[in-house]
């Protein structure tokens, strides 16, 4: 017989309340959504965490308290982002007019006590909000990232994506 993980992501880390005001954006909204899934029977909350503002953010102290939330309510298996999203802290504006995915702010969805986290281990490149985007992580920063993982008792998520999977919004 085949098992079922379900995992459910009920923010991402691109869409905003200005797409969908009923997204759940703060700790409080994103806990009774993860809630609710738990209880529907989802396994794995893949968590991104927002600034008051919506805006991204791999704020550690906002993932804490996403994540305290969650775990006064059910037991389902956190998986905090270190992505992080394509707005707020996570952007970082460059000289010839790109954005990168800010490494250091991506490091923080690590701190919060979280059993999992993303780990994107490549360099890609995205377009979101007329934004070209490029996520830097080269083999030093995934060694990096394998790292402070390994420490932290986290199980890594790899994930994988194509230049056909990449937004254009």
């Amino acid at each position: 017989m085949a098992k079922v993980i379900v995992t459910v992501a009920p923010t991402g880390g691109m869409a905003s309340k200005a797409q969908n005001h009923n997204l759940p954006t703060q700790p409080a909204e994103i806990a009774d959504s993860v809630h609710k899934s738990w209880k529907e029977g989802a396994a794995i909350a893949a968590l991104h965490a927002r600034r008051p503002d919506d805006e991204a953010t791999c704020n550690d102290g906002i993932y804490r308290d996403i994540n305290r939330r969650i775990r006064e309510r059910c037991d389902i298996i956190l998986n905090n982002s270190t992505g992080g999203g394509s707005s707020g802290d996570m952007l970082v504006p460059r000289p010839d007019g790109l954005f990168e995915s800010s490494f250091e702010e991506r490091l923080k969805g690590c701190e919060a006590g979280a059993e999992m986290a993303t780990f994107d281990g490549m360099t890609f490149a995205d377009v979101h909000g007329g934004r070209e985007i490029l996520v830097v992580t080269t083999p030093s920063r995934c060694e990096t990232l394998a790292k402070r993982m390994q420490e932290r008792g986290i199980k890594p998520e790899w994930e994988v994506f194509g230049p056909s999977t990449s937004s254009r919004t």
